[in-house]
């Protein structure tokens, strides 16, 4: 369900976990309902009210990111996300006889994350994947704390928008779309498209030498 608290648009639909898809005319499922805060880590309190708020929380869509199964489920995978979820919960827990630990964690947003055509409540959206999520473990050493933390990667390739990518054979024939303008003597102004030209980043890319 989504928050109230947050703006909808700022939120990712359970529709867009529940019916996603990836290839046109596809509804297969992309993506699971990752939870960053596993519902059995703060399911628990001194009363009914805060286990049952704690507990509530979790199932916001707002506690979710798309990850893959591979990545989000222990038995589908080997060391991801759920495997290290698992680690946690087996050495802690609010039982007197376990360690209690502080939880940080969440999913890591960069300029390159690969971009996905799903769904929302209004239609078609396009949105950039996670490649990376962290998690950061907190408990007690003695009279101090000591603080794990750990960085998870998922493959999204396979359910993202194919790149467009120069092949070495092409490598010669790059050019600065500031000299193709300069070229064309003033006939046409390609100005936005200079501000955003990629020739350096491909130009030194040691995949196309």
């Amino acid at each position: 369900m989504t928050d109230p608290r947050i703006a909808a648009r700022h939120q990712l639909p359970d529709i867009f976990f529940t019916k996603d898809y990836y290839k046109p005319g596809s509804e297969a499922g992309a993506f699971d309902k990752g939870h960053i805060v596993r519902r059995d880590d703060v399911c628990w309190g001194d009363t009914f009210d805060d286990i049952q708020m704690a507990n509530g929380d979790t199932f916001h869509v707002t506690n979710c990111s798309p990850q893959i199964g591979a990545f989000n489920q222990a038995p589908k995978g080997e060391d991801n996300w759920g495997d290290l979820e698992v680690l946690v919960q087996k050495q802690t827990g609010p039982d007197k006889d376990k360690e209690k630990v502080v939880i940080y964690a969440g999913p890591i947003f960069g300029a390159k994350d690969r971009w996905f055509n799903g769904r929302d409540d209004d239609g078609g959206i396009r949105v950039q994947i996670p490649r990376a999520y962290w998690k950061i473990v907190v408990n007690k050493q003695g009279s101090a704390a000591g603080a794990y933390g750990f960085v998870l990667k998922q493959d999204v390739i396979p359910f993202t928008e194919d790149e467009f990518k120069i092949t070495p054979n092409w490598k010669g024939e790059l050019e600065r779309i500031s000299a193709i303008q300069d070229a064309m003597r003033g006939w046409i102004d390609l100005s936005e498209l200079i501000a955003i030209d990629k020739y350096d980043e491909a130009i030194s890319n040691p995949d196309i030498k």
